[in-house]
C-alpha cells in the first residue's frame, strides 16, 4: 500500500510561512506516514525545502488567472503528483478557484468562507480542528531548523553576540509599515556605547549611507536567522524578520502603526512584544529609548 500523498498550500508571505510552521508540524505529526508536498511561491522554495515537516516543494508563480495556459500547466503538474488530499492553509479566492478548476475530485480541507477569523493563525487552527487534527504545536513554531551558525562569521567582522539588532525594512509593497527613524535611533544608541547592528534587506540598500552603525546585507534566509539568533535584542517593524525573531524566542519589539494590527499578527511572545502606535511618524526616538530603558536593555 502506497503512502498517502498530501498537498499543503501556503503561498506566503515570509512571515505567514514562518507563523504556519507549527501548523505544518501538527499536520506532519497527524499524517506521520504520509508524503507531504507544499505548494508555495518560488521565492520561498529554498526556504521551505529545509523544513523538517515537508518532503517536497512545488512552486506556483500565481500568474493572472486569465492566462489559461499557465493555469492548465499548474493543473497538469499537480495531477502528476497523484495527491490524495489537499490542505489549504492559504484560504484565498485563488485557492478556492483551484479547488474547483484544478483538483475538483480530491478531498480538500479548506476553511469555509464565512466571517474572517481574528487572525490568520487562528483561522489555520480552526481549520485543523475542523479536520480533527490536534493543534498542539500550532502556537509553538520552532524555527531552529532555519538557523545557520553565524557566530564565526560575525566574529570575523568584529561583531560580538548580544548586540541590538535593528531591522528597519518590511515588504516593498507596504512602505507605510516602516518606522522612519531607525538611523537616528542607531546614532543615539551608539552614543550610549551600545553595540548596534543594522540589517538591511534588498529593498533598503539605499538607506546604507544614513546609518552610522555596523550594517549587514545580502544575507539569505538561513544567514538572516543565524544573525538574529546571535542578537541580544531585536527592533523591527511588522515584517517577516520580526516574526522570525519572535519565533526564535528572542527578546525584542515590533513597531506597529495604524496600517497593521498586532493582534492579527499574533507576534507577541514571552520576550518579544508588539509596540502599537496610532502614527509611526509621531513615535519619537526618546519614547523608544525610554521603552528600552524600562525593559533593562539599555541604561538610562
Amino acid at each position: 500500500m502506497k503512502s498517502p500523498h498530501i498537498l499543503v498550500i501556503k503561498h506566503g508571505a515570509f512571515g505567514d510561512l514562518l507563523q504556519a510552521d507549527g501548523v505544518m508540524h501538527d499536520i506532519r505529526v497527524y499524517f506521520d506516514h504520509a508524503r507531504i508536498s507544499l505548494l508555495t511561491s518560488p521565492t520561498y522554495q529554498s526556504l521551505m525545502q529545509r523544513s523538517p515537516h515537508i518532503d517536497f516543494v512545488l512552486t506556483d508563480k500565481r500568474r493572472p488567472l486569465w492566462r489559461v495556459s499557465d493555469l492548465w500547466l499548474l493543473r497538469n503538474t499537480l495531477k502528476e503528483q497523484d495527491f490524495d488530499l489537499v490542505i489549504d492553509l492559504q484560504n484565498s479566492q485563488r485557492t478556492r478557484l483551484y479547488r474547483k478548476l484544478l483538483l475538483p475530485r480530491l478531498p480538500w480541507i479548506q476553511r469555509a468562507a464565512k466571517s474572517a477569523p481574528v487572525s490568520g493563525l487562528q483561522g489555520q487552527i480552526e481549520l485543523l480542528q475542523q479536520a480533527g487534527i490536534d493543534s498542539q504545536y500550532a502556537r509553538q513554531a520552532d524555527l531552529r531548523w532555519l538557523t545557520e551558525n553565524m557566530q564565526p562569521w560575525l566574529t570575523e567582522r568584529g561583531i560580538q553576540s548580544g548586540f541590538i539588532l535593528l531591522i528597519p525594512g518590511c515588504s516593498a509593497k507596504r512602505p507605510e509599515k516602516r518606522w522612519p527613524f531607525y538611523p537616528q535611533l542607531a546614532k543615539q544608541l551608539a552614543a550610549k556605547d551600545v553595540n548596534v547592528v543594522t540589517l538591511l534587506g534588498p529593498d533598503e540598500i539605499q538607506l546604507t549611507e544614513q546609518f552610522s552603525s555596523t550594517i549587514l546585507s545580502g544575507l539569505n534566509w538561513f544567514q538572516l536567522a543565524g544573525v538574529i539568533q546571535q542578537a541580544g535584542f531585536v527592533i523591527g517593524n511588522d515584517s517577516g524578520p520580526s516574526h522570525l525573531a519572535a519565533h526564535l524566542s528572542k527578546a525584542g519589539m515590533a513597531i506597529f502603526g495604524p496600517h497593521s494590527c498586532a493582534r492579527r499578527a499574533e507576534i507577541e511572545r514571552e520576550q518579544f512584544k508588539p509596540y502599537s502606535v496610532s502614527s509611526l511618524s509621531e513615535l519619537n526616538i526618546e519614547t523608544v529609548i525610554a521603552y528600552l530603558v524600562a525593559q533593562g536593555v539599555v541604561s538610562s
